[in-house]
């Protein structure tokens, strides 16, 4: 990959990822881990949204519940706003 780390950071270190080939654990990094819709796996990845949800059932990866989907929502957009300097004070956790 592009940046040396284990798990695709941006859809150029994953070009065309087939959804056969696509493994349990970075799946839960992506969604889990760093919070990510199903959407933002599926743009990591290079796949769909529905081709995710189609993995993450075969891998059997639980899905969060929606108060905890609006929870990491939440962190994601706080984190974009404090990596930008728009946000200030405390209360972001990484």
């Amino acid at each position: 990959m592009a940046t040396g780390s284990e798990y695709p950071t941006d859809r150029t270190d994953m070009k065309m990822a087939s959804v056969n080939n696509v493994s349990s654990e970075v799946l839960h990094h992506l969604y889990w881990v760093e919070g990510l819709s199903l959407e933002g796996v599926g743009a990591r990845l290079g796949i769909s949204h529905s081709g995710v949800d189609l993995l993450m059932r075969r891998h059997k990866i639980p899905r969060r519940e929606r108060g905890q989907a609006y929870q990491a929502y939440l962190r994601r957009v706080a984190r974009k706003f404090a990596a930008e300097g728009l946000l200030t004070g405390t209360g972001v956790r990484s």
